[in-house]
């Protein structure tokens, strides 16, 4: 990789394919607020031609490969005040990327995300945009897109050395988890998931039997931690006003219907929008402390972790 000393607070880094839209945050670098580091998995990632990018080739699966970069960049990733790991079929400009680094450290977010426009693939309706809402506090970060502070990066980087590829984003905000702001979905931010779910689990090493909840149930039980919805703490507005409660929540949420119009997945997708406002309305908002927890803390020994 060509190395470049970092000349930003933020650092970008997509683990990218040769479809990967990643070239889109590779602006002149006066036009960022953020560095950005292209990690190839296959060896026809078009190369950025900006020579302010930091370029790699790294093949291998999503985590493992992160993992990796981790151990490799250990020391220029300590320099930087936020780390993006966004997935490259995310499409989001370079302006958006900028607002959400500077969103993440105003407001001391630990881990967040932007919200998904109501026509992208997503894993958890949770995640789509509640329109008028400019972010929501959550109990939950997926890794599609995370952005998380150099802290929060560190503390909970472990994981991705577990040799799961999914299921370690259910953990990570536990391990984290101080009060109810310390995560957030920013939907003043959206951003668009423009491939079906799924698409690279071969490359991800699932295969021969191996599926997604194997992983997902696999992290639960080593970190016995039950199972528990995406729910939001708190919604604040684009006004300025904050709510809090179930119901407030829910009604300012109804709007993700609209989503289900957006492609053919009607069905499909109007049940997980459903599923999503009833667990607003009726299911635990949670998150588990795992630094406290006997069996976790045990655990974080062995991996690794540091807690008092």
């Amino acid at each position: 990789m060509t190395d470049h000393s970092h000349s930003k607070d933020y650092l970008m880094i997509c683990r990218a394919g040769a479809k990967g839209l990643h070239n889109q945050w590779a602006v002149p670098a006066e036009e960022r607020n953020y560095d950005l580091l292209i990690s190839a998995y296959s060896p026809d990632t078009p190369k950025p031609t900006d020579d302010d990018v930091m370029f790699e080739f790294r093949p291998g699966a999503k985590i493992a490969g992160y993992m990796e970069l981790f151990k490799a960049h250990h020391e220029l990733l300590s320099k930087y005040k936020y780390v993006a790991l966004f997935d490259d079929d995310i499409l989001c400009t370079a302006e958006e990327l900028c607002e959400l680094f500077t969103l993440a450290d105003s407001n001391d977010l630990k881990i967040c995300q932007p919200a998904l426009t109501h026509d992208s693939y997503f894993s958890y309706a949770g995640q789509l945009k509640v329109p008028g809402a400019h972010m929501r506090y959550v109990n939950f970060i997926e890794m599609m897109c995370p952005i998380f502070s150099q802290k929060t990066l560190f503390q909970i980087m472990p994981l991705y050395s577990m040799g799961y590829e999914v299921g370690i984003d259910l953990i990570w905000c536990n391990i984290a988890y101080e009060s109810k702001k310390d995560f957030a979905i920013i939907d003043s931010v959206p951003v668009q998931h423009t491939r079906p779910v799924g698409r690279l689990k071969t490359t991800n090493g699932f295969e021969d039997g191996r599926d997604y909840q194997d992983d997902i149930v696999a992290c639960r039980r080593i970190f016995d931690i039950e199972k528990f919805p995406l729910a939001s703490y708190e919604i604040r507005t684009e006004r300025g006003k904050t709510f809090d409660s179930r119901l407030s929540i829910f009604l300012r949420s109804l709007s993700m219907f609209n989503a289900t119009l957006k492609t053919e997945q009607t069905r499909a997708r109007a049940v997980a929008v459903g599923a999503y406002l009833f667990h607003t309305l009726f299911s635990p908002r949670m998150n588990v402390p795992l630094s406290m927890h006997p069996t976790a803390r045990q655990k974080f020994q062995e991996m690794g972790f540091q807690y008092g």
